[in-house]
């Protein structure tokens, strides 16, 4: 028999039982073979439990569930209900901003209305309840950055700057958030490079590269600006990856120095790196840069190296700015 008619035939079976309790003035709902029973303040509830298990007994030939069975307060009830509400609405809600957020982010031209209806929610409100939680809901998480990203709610910049230090460990999302942001509301990160080098420089992000990566994405990108002096804070981060950042890092400080210094030992720069090298030096004047690239042939000779060393040399003035932008801004 399917659910319907087992259903059909608990209410039958039980329906003796309902008219016991029913006649013995006690308040119940019932739904299948589950019993809600329902006292005033001072009743004795076990004493109603008996009769319940009695009835079902000699009725039924059926017994209460000792695990299932529970005595609650008032408030107890109340509070559980809630639970239940509350998460059947979040549920609700987030499967709602998941789809609408995918529909809108993967359409070229999304509906007005879906906009409009992406921003109509608290996803500021979204992300600070899921940050907060013990443990993380990540595929949750990335889709209220997706939404931010396309919403960008008033509120969204303040929000970044106030939380940075919360938010690092999700380095990636907020990194593509706030360049986004920055690109609707220029210089509105101006004060954030200490917050950004702090978490550079202490964990997690000191011993996790890919966090410490998103990040230095930040001043690659030109998303917060930085100084030369406040670049010397983390002038020897140790890895590969770290210092092909650096190096582009170094040419938005128009660090001319560093590269006339370096650029004779260029060869001496694993492989790995010297194309960020390269790419910082651009910095340098336009005589000078080209010269020096003339020179590079001989020792940067892989397959694509030469194309490479083309590419900078006719392309000198837009270098770093091509390499801090989408691939949409510059499809080339």
């Amino acid at each position: 028999m399917g659910g319907t008619a087992a259903r059909l035939l608990a209410e039958l079976a039980l329906s003796d039982t309902d008219k016991a309790l029913m006649d013995h003035g006690i308040s119940v709902t019932r739904f299948v073979d589950d019993f809600r029973i329902f006292l005033n303040a001072g009743d004795n509830p076990y004493d109603v439990l008996s009769f319940l298990a009695q009835q079902l007994s000699i009725n039924e030939g059926l017994s209460l569930n000792a695990a299932k069975t529970r005595v609650m307060s008032r408030a107890e009830y109340i509070g559980k209900l809630k639970g239940l509400t509350s998460d059947i609405s979040d549920e609700a809600e987030g499967e709602a901003l998941e789809s609408l957020t995918a529909e809108i982010y993967f359409d070229d031209a999304p509906d007005v209305e879906d906009v409009e209806a992406l921003k109509a929610l608290n996803l500021l409100g979204f992300l600070q309840e899921e940050i907060g939680k013990d443990n993380y809901d990540i595929g949750r998480i990335k889709v209220i950055f997706r939404a931010l990203k396309i919403a960008k709610p008033v509120g969204a910049i303040d929000y970044i700057v106030a939380n940075f230090s919360e938010l690092v460990v999700f380095a990636k999302e907020v990194s593509l958030l706030m360049q986004a942001l920055e690109k609707d509301t220029p210089g509105c990160f101006d004060g954030l490079a200490d917050s950004v080098i702090s978490a550079i420089l202490k964990p997690p992000a000191s011993s996790v590269q890919l966090i410490r990566t998103w990040l230095l994405e930040l001043f690659v990108r030109a998303t917060v600006p930085i100084t030369a002096l406040q670049f010397k804070q983390m002038e020897n981060l140790p890895s590969l990856l770290d210092r092909r950042q650096l190096h582009i890092i170094r040419s938005r400080t128009d660090n001319k120095h560093f590269f006339r210094m370096n650029k004779a030992a260029v060869g001496q720069i694993p492989p790995f790196e010297q194309p960020a090298f390269i790419s910082g030096a651009v910095c340098l004047p336009t005589d000078e840069y080209e010269n020096w690239l003339a020179t590079l042939k001989p020792i940067f000779s892989g397959p694509t190296c030469h194309l490479f060393l083309k590419w900078v040399k006719a392309n000198k003035d837009k270098v770093i700015s091509k390499l801090g932008a989408s691939a949409d801004d510059h499809p080339e």
